[in-house]
């Protein structure tokens, strides 16, 4: 081995921490991303039935610019085609009914698990709404819904 230069141990578990840092969002990047940002609504995703089920946080965020972001944290649902995450009025939907009450599409689900982030649509009033859903939207069936709480 030549003086100063490192094993093949230590490159790998420098890589490998420097993936880790990049591609899972620890305290450190989501402190460092919601810095600045003040929550203004929150909620937790529960089941809709038996065959669509979510877990998660719901978590929505006002930059100082007055911008909202959408995070989904620890999130998870079932799979399924063509998946939107929708803003709802209906506070807790049930079933797409409650749904078709009065909804705003906030943009194709990214991912069935992890954490995502969404940029709400510019003028969005989020008092208006009462929870985010996971909503299929080619079978109109309802996936999973996470009622909103402490809307400021």
């Amino acid at each position: 081995m030549i003086a100063g230069s490192i094993t093949g141990r230590q490159w790998l578990s420098t890589v490998a921490s420097a993936l880790a840092a990049v591609l899972l969002p620890g305290p450190i990047a989501h402190a460092q991303l919601m810095s600045g940002m003040t929550l203004a609504a929150q909620g937790r995703f529960r089941d809709s039935d038996m065959l669509h089920r979510g877990t998660g946080d719901a978590m929505v965020y006002r930059r100082a610019d007055g911008s909202l972001l959408l995070r989904l944290d620890n999130f998870r649902v079932t799979a399924g085609p063509d998946l939107y995450v929708y803003l709802t009025r209906h506070a807790a939907p049930e079933n797409s009914k409650d749904v078709k009450k009065g909804f705003l599409s906030v943009a194709r689900l990214k991912n069935n698990a992890g954490t995502q982030d969404y940029d709400l649509p510019a003028g969005t009033a989020l008092a208006e709404f009462g929870s985010v859903v996971v909503y299929c939207q080619v079978f109109g069936v309802l996936f999973s819904a996470a009622p909103l709480t402490g809307v400021v």
